[in-house]
C-alpha cells in the first residue's frame, strides 16, 4: 500500500468513506482532507516546512535555457480548424500550459485551469513566468460550454483569464470559490465538492 500513496493522502477502506463523507467540511476552517495521516504529518512545525522548503529547492532541477526548451517542447501552431470542428466521436485535447487544457469531447469544447497570463502571481511584476508564450490569442478561442478551476491557486485561477472568458459560460468551481466568482462579475457558477 505504500507505493499507492499519494503526497499527505493514503486510499481509505470503504468503511472509512462512509464515515468521513462529510468531515471534509470543516466550516469556518474550510477543507479538510480526512485521509491525511495524522501520525506522520499531523505534528509538523513551521521549522519543519522551512525545511522541506530548503531540501525542496535545494533538489529542484535545474531548467535548461530557452533555446533547449525550445527544442525540447516545441510550440507547435494549432490547428484551429480541427479544434473549432472537432470529430464528435474523437476527443481532442490541446495543453495550454501547466493545467490548462482546451478539451473536446461528444460534442462538448470546456477549459481546465485557464492561465493565459504571462505570469501565475496575485502582481504583474513577480512570480514565475510562462516557460513559452500562449500559444494562441485568446479571442481565437472556439466557443466554450463551461470551464473547470480546480483549485483557487495562482497557477490555475488567473483573475485576468477568468474575466477575459466572462460570464457567457458555465464555470465549475470548488466549494467557496463561488463568492468569489461573483464578486468579479461572473454569476454563471456552479460550487462542487470535489469529494
Amino acid at each position: 500500500m505504500a507505493e499507492q500513496r499519494a503526497l499527505h493522502t493514503r486510499r481509505a477502506t470503504e468503511e472509512e468513506d462512509d464515515d468521513k463523507d462529510t468531515q471534509h467540511h470543516n466550516g469556518a476552517k474550510g477543507f479538510c482532507n480526512p485521509w491525511v495521516d495524522k501520525e506522520e504529518f499531523g505534528n509538523k512545525k513551521l521549522l519543519d516546512l522551512a525545511r522541506f522548503m530548503w531540501a525542496s529547492k535545494m533538489q529542484q532541477a535545474k531548467l535548461p535555457n530557452k533555446a533547449e526548451l525550445a527544442r525540447l517542447f516545441p510550440v507547435c501552431n494549432t490547428d484551429w480548424e480541427a479544434v473549432r470542428s472537432p470529430d464528435p466521436s474523437a476527443v481532442t485535447i490541446t495543453w495550454i500550459g501547466h493545467a490548462s487544457f482546451l478539451v473536446s469531447v461528444g460534442g462538448l469544447t470546456f477549459l481546465t485551469d485557464p492561465v493565459f497570463s504571462s505570469r501565475a502571481s496575485p502582481l504583474p511584476f513577480v512570480g514565475p513566468w510562462r516557460y513559452a508564450p500562449l500559444p494562441f490569442d485568446v479571442k481565437s478561442l472556439p466557443k466554450i460550454d463551461f470551464v473547470v478551476i480546480l483549485h483557487s491557486h495562482y497557477d490555475h485561477l488567473d483573475l485576468g483569464s477568468v474575466l477575459q472568458l466572462g460570464n457567457g459560460l458555465l464555470w465549475y468551481v470548488g466549494l467557496g470559490l463561488g463568492a468569489w466568482f461573483r464578486s468579479q462579475g461572473i454569476t454563471n457558477v456552479k460550487e462542487m465538492d470535489w469529494w
